[in-house]
């Protein structure tokens, strides 16, 4: 089985140049970014490590592979939808990050299915919402791995 964990940082420790941008220096220490970890490893890092060919190819620089954080609010509303078979989280996925320069996750994200059957919860179907990328991942948690970490959304 694989470990899933959310780490949930303050805005103002990863100076996330959309949370910068947007909102007033006062509100930017409340403002609380998840991060996602799979067996220890930052998925962002996973993600961006993946896409570097990709971007190579395209002639960026691979350094350009990159994303923000999406909000807690953001990310527990994604995990409400889920139970709503019709929702957008449903049909499409989750948003699992967000764009860097303006932090909506629809401009410029991966997105994966979650699948929960019996006594574990399915993490696969990853792709790009604007580019056809492929990413060869899948992940399976236990359930009470899984809901424990959403619970932290709360």
């Amino acid at each position: 089985m694989d470990k899933l964990e959310l780490r949930i940082d303050s805005a103002d420790k990863l100076q996330e140049q959309w949370v910068l941008d947007d909102y007033d220096p006062d509100e930017i220490p409340h403002i609380r970014l998840v991060r996602i970890f799979i067996n220890g490893q930052d998925l962002k890092k996973i993600v961006t490590d993946i896409e570097k060919p990709y971007m190579i190819e395209s002639g960026c620089s691979p350094d350009d592979a990159d994303y923000s954080h999406n909000t807690v609010e953001r990310m527990k509303f994604q995990f409400e939808q889920l139970s709503d078979e019709t929702s957008y989280s449903s049909k499409y996925g989750i948003e699992l990050f967000c764009c860097p320069d303006c932090g909506v996750g629809g401009c410029w994200s991966v997105m994966c299915h979650f699948r929960a059957e019996n006594d574990v919860v399915y993490m696969e179907r990853f792709y790009h919402n604007h580019r056809d990328w492929k990413y060869d991942l899948s992940y399976c948690f236990t359930r009470e791995n899984f809901e424990a970490e959403i619970q932290k959304l709360k």
